[in-house]
């Protein structure tokens, strides 16, 4: 949030060269928080998205890639998966952040007239080792590794709406897609990042508990759901035709996934 800071540290990295490309990943990714402290998930992500524009325009950089949400989406009227027409209507303060965020690029990059090639990737929900538990994979295998390591053989997991779902892509596949959009000679404009899969936040649970050997029994927790008004029952992400055209498949299925974030969480990272 120190826009002097910021400007500094992308001067350094440009060096003085032509070429400069910026990936702007970093927000306040928690929708929870949001709801606990709106301000300072609101100013994060739009005031420090808006810094690192300002940045990347006096450094005179000539590609800037910001990762988008799918949260800023509203709820799926139709079946099917999303498309990019889909509508932005956020039910948080983080999916509204994001969807601002997107904005603010685009006002950026058209009130500069095109400063930089301004590139869109609206993730998905992202997953892997090394996330923090406020997010619900590691969260839940937390609950299901305390199990085990008790001996536990059953175990009953509370979540606030276990029959929502989400499309989840691995990390590695999703850094992938990023480079694969920002390398593109062509204008990318938007793009989607997701693997045209979705598995309910119950199904998660219960997948997690056979990998470890656990009976995973799962219950509503209504102190634990969100606002009912804010919670998209579904968002599943109608893969993006450009990046098929340029070779992107995920390469990380969903079970090798969950395997890999339950070996780092073992090793007590």
């Amino acid at each position: 949030l120190d826009a002097d800071h910021m400007r500094d540290v992308v001067r350094a990295v440009a060096g003085g060269g032509g070429g400069l490309r910026v990936y702007h990943l970093a927000a306040n990714p928690s929708i929870a928080h949001s709801y606990v402290a709106p301000a300072s998930v609101w100013r994060a992500n739009t005031e420090g998205t808006l810094n690192v524009l300002q940045a990347a325009m006096q450094a005179g950089a000539e590609r800037f890639l910001y990762m988008a949400s799918s949260e800023g989406y509203g709820e799926r009227t139709l079946a099917g998966p999303m498309g990019l027409d889909h509508p932005l209507d956020p039910r948080s303060v983080y999916g509204a952040s994001k969807a601002a965020g997107e904005m603010l690029a685009v006002a950026h990059v058209r009130g500069q007239g095109g400063a930089f090639d301004l590139r869109i990737a609206r993730c998905f929900n992202v997953y892997g080792p090394r996330q923090g538990t406020r997010a619900v994979i590691p969260a839940l295998v937390a609950r299901v590794l305390r199990a085990r390591k008790a001996r536990e053989l059953h175990v009953r997991v509370r979540l606030g709406n276990p029959a929502v779902s989400r499309d989840f892509t691995y990390a590695t596949d999703t850094a992938r897609a990023l480079h694969l959009l920002m390398e593109m000679p062509e204008r990318a404009g938007r793009t989607h990042v997701g693997t045209g899969a979705a598995y309910t936040l119950k199904e998660i649970a219960r997948r997690i508990g056979v990998l470890l050997g656990v009976e995973v029994e799962v219950e509503a927790d209504p102190d634990e759901a969100r606002p009912a008004a804010s919670d998209l029952y579904s968002l599943l992400c109608q893969p993006s035709a450009v990046l098929a055209a340029a070779g992107w498949r995920p390469a990380v299925d969903f079970d090798t996934g969950l395997r890999r974030v339950i070996e780092w969480m073992e090793m007590g990272r």
